[in-house]
């Protein structure tokens, strides 16, 4: 260590000591501090851009844009009816430099006080999937939360539908909060501008007896589906275009050509083909080929051996032709030449042939399997099935995922996690997974089931919905009777932790889960597990020395974060010897310049109230003349024994 480097440590040793408390240090803004990690428990903003909020030439709407009567205001509308566009305008009338974002509910219970509150910025609250009413407590947290944006000048916009916020008349009346029913527009008005737009003689199209598409749209067709009609209409070859009409209507009249009639035995084979290339749709020739051959073995199909085998049967070409599939450059699909085709058949058979739903779930169990025929193909797999739970329920596909977890190979539980890392951030049915993997991730007799948990928690779960991923895994962590189970969910941690957007997140979450009462709760023990190795071997410098080489005001307050976990956790019963050997590893870290002196010298006097004296047995790993980092420690341990006696009190801090 230089002489600069001992310097900057003895400037940064403690001016005011009050024991038991914090250690404050001079020239700090603790407002601050406290505000930057009150901040982390906020809901993350996702950045919206100003130029997708649509123009005012496409903007059709039944409901008033005008501006909000307050800085608060609750658009009240089913999904699907063109709400958010609404509330996106609403926010685009601020002022051009204010910056925008969207918020999703990352929490257990609603929480207005968890809704960021900056100057001069716009949010929309996007409670879609949330269909419980919004209890009394959050309302009047919304109310608090409405005089503060008055002075920050900031905008709130939510939306929401009737069950969730009920638009009752004293509610609309209330001065501090803008409630307006959102009425669905024309999907007719809406269809017809997008057409006109780009092609003015074709919005006549939508006029009765000018074109097959005329009367497709009905009063209660969603904004999201006339714009839809406008695609198609803009794209086909005239207006009598009967595929283009078809593909609108969901391929109705070609999945009846292709399944409503009795079949002749080339046709059966045709529709194995069909299916298989709706779950496969893009995958090599011979993946789409073996799993229609895969479907027919099925049993309860009673399909005969073809006699003379693969010599008698058609080539991969000829029978992709028969079945009106393409095949090309090596692979099958069924949407080249029928976008959207391929969802369209599975929701087909779905809701129009049930008996043929147990026959398809084997298929797709047996498929997927480690050395089956898909095993290549999970994504694909997972993205269809993530489609189907829009259909059939999530409660049909999680009966699928629970089997596929149960059966213990990795292969398909990692198919299952790919299904449940969509389903866990789907607008709609998002929520509904997320209380599902909650009861998974208590139930500690369904190990699978908690190992699930763990992996979605890592994926875009945690990286949509932080604070609900570091929840689940909590629950495994003070649930699980396996200890490879709560070393899984600590690597779960280290990889949140370790994403730069997620690690100070993490880090508050830890520090919390060290404070808490319980000591039997494992999670206590996670600040200690994640952070006893500061250093990640090879060239990565590691998550700890990119916090700690912040310059930025925030560096302030993940400092003190660092100094109350590990004096929590020191705190913690029988975890003094174990927290004793972390911080001598972070001396070694500083020895060998892999971290900052001047933050650890910071950070490690925070557990000075728990040290009893020099020759304390257990910190007798950071005090001493071992090398130059550990001599200052040691220095500002008696300076610290100093300022304790001259105010007379105890150097141990009182519980």
């Amino acid at each position: 260590m230089n002489s600069n480097e001992a310097g900057s440590i003895a400037e940064s040793t403690p001016k005011e000591i009050t024991v038991g408390r914090d250690l404050n240090y001079a020239n700090r803004d603790n407002n601050f501090i406290t505000n930057y990690i009150t901040g982390l428990t906020h809901l993350r903003p996702h950045p919206l851009d100003r130029e997708d909020v649509i123009s005012d030439d496409l903007f059709v709407s039944a409901s008033s844009a005008k501006p909000t009567k307050s800085n608060v205001c609750v658009v009240v509308g089913e999904p699907g009816s063109g709400r958010r566009t609404i509330g996106l305008k609403l926010l685009n009338q601020m002022p051009p430099y204010a910056p925008m974002f969207e918020l999703f509910p990352d929490w257990e219970e609603p929480d207005a006080e968890r809704i960021p509150c900056e100057k001069n910025s716009g949010y929309l609250l996007n409670l879609t999937g949330v269909h419980e009413v919004l209890s009394e407590t959050f309302r009047q947290q919304l109310s608090i939360y409405a005089s503060r944006t008055k002075e920050n000048g900031t905008q709130l916009v939510i939306i929401a539908n009737e069950r969730t916020w009920p638009t009752r008349d004293n509610e609309i009346r209330n001065s501090q909060i803008d409630v307006r029913p959102h009425i669905k527009p024309s999907p007719f008005d809406i269809a017809r501008r997008r057409i006109k737009e780009k092609d003015e003689t074709r919005a006549d199209w939508l006029e009765k007896g000018k074109s097959n598409f005329a009367d497709l749209l009905k009063p209660n067709t969603s904004p999201t589906r006339a714009v839809e009609l406008a695609s198609i209409v803009l794209q086909a070859n005239g207006p009598s275009d009967s595929d283009a009409q078809d593909r609108f209507s969901g391929w109705n009249i070609q999945l009846e050509e292709w399944f409503a009639s009795e079949a002749e035995k080339k046709e059966v084979d045709s529709r194995a083909l069909q299916i298989s290339a709706s779950f496969l749709d893009g995958s090599p020739a011979g993946t789409v080929l073996a799993a229609a051959d895969e479907f027919l073995k099925d049993p309860r199909l009673n399909w005969p051996e073809l006699e003379g085998g693969a010599l008698a049967a058609p080539d991969d070409k000829k029978r992709c032709d028969i079945a009106n599939i393409n095949f090309s450059n090596g692979t099958i699909s069924i949407t080249a030449s029928r976008p959207g085709i391929d969802l369209a058949l599975i929701r087909y058979i779905w809701e129009g042939r049930p008996r043929l739903i147990p026959v398809v779930t084997d298929w797709l169990t047996a498929i997927s399997e480690p050395k089956g025929v898909a095993a290549d193909s999970l994504k694909r797999l997972a993205d269809v099935l993530s489609d189907v739970a829009m259909t059939a329920g999530p409660d049909a596909i999680m009966n699928l995922v629970k089997g596929w977890i149960k059966d213990k190979q990795k292969r398909r539980a990692d198919l299952a996690v790919d299904v449940l890392d969509q389903l866990a951030v789907h607008p709609a049915l998002g929520a509904q997974i997320r209380r599902e993997l909650s009861i998974w991730a208590k139930g500690s007799t369904e190990v699978e089931r908690q190992q699930a948990v763990v992996a979605v928690c890592q994926g875009r779960l945690g990286d949509e919905y932080p604070q609900i991923a570091l929840t689940r895994l909590r629950y495994v962590l003070d649930r699980a009777k396996d200890r490879a189970l709560q070393t899984e969910a600590i690597t779960a941690l280290h990889v949140l932790f370790a994403k730069p957007d997620r690690s100070t997140i993490v880090l508050k979450k830890l520090v919390d889960w060290a404070e808490e009462k319980d000591s039997e709760a494992f999670s206590g023990r996670a600040f200690l597990e994640i952070l006893r190795d500061p250093v990640t071997p090879g060239e990565d410098p590691g998550t700890v020395r990119r916090l700690l080489d912040l310059q930025e005001d925030s560096s302030e307050a993940i400092r003190k974060m660092f100094r109350d976990g590990w004096l929590a956790t020191c705190k913690r019963e029988g975890m003094r010897p174990e927290v004793a050997q972390a911080l001598s590893n972070w001396c070694d870290a500083v020895r060998d310049n892999a971290l900052p002196a001047e933050a650890v010298g910071e950070i490690i006097p925070g557990v000075f109230p728990q040290i009893t004296n020099a020759t304390d047995k257990d910190f007798s790993k950071i005090l001493g003349n071992s090398d130059s980092f550990r001599a200052e420690i040691t220095e500002k341990f008696f300076e610290f024994i100093r300022n304790a006696l001259n105010q007379g009190q105890s150097m141990v801090e009182d519980e």
